[in-house]
């Protein structure tokens, strides 16, 4: 009979979209969730384990893994087994190392769609410094680098920034800078740059930000979201600007989920 082939990306990518009902649902809430743990399982030590794999495999395994073990549904063996893993990502010329504990978008196929739109609406110069909160991995940082005077990332989680620091030194880019610390504890009103760029988690950004943004001399805000009730909200509060631009892009097809990408001016 005909042999089928499987596209291990594809398939991959269906199981983490559908742990994401795990963010909003406690486990002991699912139905069935012992056997589904034990099918999962199996599933990585039949297909993944021993199997010469893309890059893009090995950073969704990951992503896999860092879904389940936020709510200790994995078992340790299977973490230890396949978090070590090295793999890379390419987003246009750059290469990108993730690391277990460090966020990167799933859709790796169309993010240039959703960086592009940050550059269109940025409408850089080469001479604008630039500051990158919830930078992650240097992923938008660095993507930006050759189009900006200067870039600085801010990310709290520890293993990003260090993958941010090695992105910049394989790429070889000078002119970005990543700090690890909690985006809500070090700005502050003398935050300066020309073009601020946000692309919070779900949650959107927090009172004292959206604080520090109105009361700040930036020019330029570019939100990049992944939740549109929290965008609307963030949108509300910043008042001091005004709503110019935005782009849907489809990150996660056949489903309810978009990317926003939104250009905000400071009102005159």
């Amino acid at each position: 009979g005909d042999i089928m082939k499987i596209d291990m990306t594809d398939l991959l990518n269906s199981i983490t979209e559908n742990l994401k009902r795990i963010d909003y649902i406690k486990p002991e809430e699912i139905p069935n969730i012992d056997l589904y743990m034990d099918q999962v399982t199996t599933f990585m030590d039949e297909h993944l384990a021993g199997t010469k794999r893309r890059d893009e495999d090995k950073i969704l395994t990951k992503t896999m893994i860092n879904n389940y073990s936020k709510n200790n549904l994995l078992p340790p063996s299977v973490k230890k087994k396949y978090s070590k893993e090295e793999g890379y990502l390419y987003i246009g010329n750059l290469k990108y190392r993730v690391s277990d504990k460090s966020f990167f978008q799933i859709n790796t196929s169309n993010i240039c769609h959703l960086y592009d739109e940050v550059i269109r609406y940025g409408e850089f110069t080469g001479n604008e410094r630039v500051v990158d909160l919830y930078c992650g991995v240097g992923s938008i940082s660095l993507y930006i680098s050759k189009y900006v005077k200067s870039v600085l990332g801010i990310e709290i989680v520890k293993e990003a920034i260090d993958d941010a620091n090695y992105n910049k030194k394989i790429n070889k880019i000078d002119n970005a800078i990543f700090i690890c610390s909690d985006v809500a504890k070090i700005i502050d009103d003398k935050i300066e740059c020309d073009t601020l760029i946000v692309d919070p988690p779900r949650a959107g950004l927090d009172k004292h930000t959206k604080s520090v943004i109105n009361n700040s001399n930036i020019k330029k805000v570019i939100y990049v979201s992944c939740d549109p009730m929290t965008l609307v909200r963030d949108l509300k509060d910043l008042d001091m600007y005004n709503l110019e631009k935005i782009s849907i892009v489809d990150m996660f097809p056949q489903t309810c989920h978009v990317e926003s990408v939104c250009v905000l001016e400071r009102r005159r």
